[in-house]
């Protein structure tokens, strides 16, 4: 059991040494069909993610259709995992604005890279909004990486009304995991191998 005990810890070091300040995708949904969903200027609208860890975040993504070119931000909340009847939006975690998309139609992911930032913890609630102009947010089903409470979005600003849409949001965000999410992340791998034996 002593030498057991010592190739457990071992190993997690190991990873934790090799995957330090790797960043890794915790939630993602990719877009699918033609369908949009229309957003007039000022109107945010957000979907609940359940990603695989917490961290601070290195990157995230949107699949849009744009008219003009505009502006957009994209802000985090907390979210209550354990609230699935009826799920709103926490206080504000923090805002990327002033996200340029550009015009004539264009239409694609939008990834923004991130430097420093709060640490978000593995539920959350990820929003964005146009500007002047508006634009149009592709539909997805349901996340690859993570999950989403289905047709679960709620519009913050406006007192946390919500609306069953039918369909999720094409999000992608990225972490630098924190230590402790490092851990677990190597004791779940160790585990699978240890299985498969």
């Amino acid at each position: 059991m002593r030498t057991i005990g010592c190739v457990v810890s071992c190993v997690v070091a190991s990873t934790l040494t090799a995957t330090a300040g790797a960043s890794v995708i915790v939630y993602q949904n990719d877009p699918v069909g033609p369908n949009n969903l229309t957003l007039g200027a000022g109107v945010e609208i957000a979907d609940d993610l359940h990603m695989t860890s917490g961290g601070q975040p290195a990157s995230f993504s949107f699949a849009y259709q744009g008219t003009g070119a505009t502006l957009a931000a994209v802000r985090f909340y907390p979210n209550d995992p354990g609230n699935t009847i009826n799920p709103v939006p926490g206080n504000l975690i923090v805002e990327f604005a002033g996200i340029t998309l550009p015009g004539g139609g264009a239409s694609g992911v939008r990834t923004v890279t991130v430097i420093g930032g709060p640490v978000l913890s593995a539920d959350v609630w990820m929003s964005v909004e146009f500007g002047s102009g508006g634009g149009f947010m592709r539909q997805a089903n349901a996340a690859s990486v993570g999950s989403s409470d289905p047709a679960q979005f709620a519009f913050p600003q406006f007192g946390g009304s919500r609306s069953n849409i039918g369909f999720n949001l094409p999000l992608t965000v990225e972490i630098v995991p924190t230590p402790g999410s490092l851990a677990l992340l190597a004791l779940a791998g160790l585990a699978a191998v240890s299985r498969r034996r």
